[in-house]
């Protein structure tokens, strides 16, 4: 049986357009104040949903939370569990974070290089170890504010100032990092590199 071929005369049917029923929104207010018109509109409706939604959420939830259990037993057996993974830059920024704020406060010794040979100058050379620990510190906090979009690191200088005109200080509260944060930035990580191996008590 020989096989059909379309034939490039007949017109195609119109496709379905999604921009029907889908409606963009520029800021979440908007949708929000969709959502209230909505409650206002059609009061029964949403009182339903929202009974729906009560009990959906409670049977959910209770088969979501007994995941918590597996994830505990996870971290105490490897270190990180499965939902670290869905965001493991994020998780790896909280574990140093904390790390080296513990390390900071309960320290015993610092890096040879800031002593002498005799092991003299512990104060002066304690004080440079804790500006070190800090600026590991602020990178891996500055690290976390920009997966959480609070921070954008716009390396190109006339795009960081475009970008800045027309986000910063807007409705949603973001900061564009200056020149300097972002030398700063990655300072942090030069320093992590470099006394990685230091980062011991």
């Amino acid at each position: 049986m020989e096989e059909q071929k379309p034939n490039p005369n007949v017109e195609a049917p119109p496709l379905r357009q999604v921009t029907e029923s889908y409606k963009p929104y520029s800021y979440f207010e908007e949708l929000e104040a969709e959502w209230k018109k909505e409650r206002e509109d059609h009061p029964v409706k949403t009182l339903f949903k929202d009974i729906y939604y009560v009990f959906y959420r409670f049977f959910r939830d209770t088969w979501y939370n007994r995941r918590w259990f597996v994830w505990g037993w996870q971290r105490a057996r490897k270190g990180f569990c499965d939902r670290d993974v869905w965001s493991f830059d994020y998780y790896l920024c909280n574990v140093i974070v904390g790390g080296l704020k513990h390390l900071k406060k309960y320290h015993a010794g610092i890096p040879a290089e800031f002593v002498d040979q005799d092991g003299n100058g512990y104060d002066e050379g304690n004080k440079k170890w804790m500006v070190v620990l800090d600026d590991i510190i602020w990178t891996f906090e500055t690290a976390k504010k920009i997966i959480d979009a609070d921070y954008w690191l716009v390396e190109d200088e006339g795009r960081r100032e475009e970008v800045r005109k027309t986000h910063e200080g807007k409705k949603y509260d973001i900061h564009v990092m200056t020149k300097e944060e972002i030398n700063r930035y990655y300072k942090g990580w030069s320093l992590f590199k470099k006394y990685f191996f230091n980062l011991w008590d």
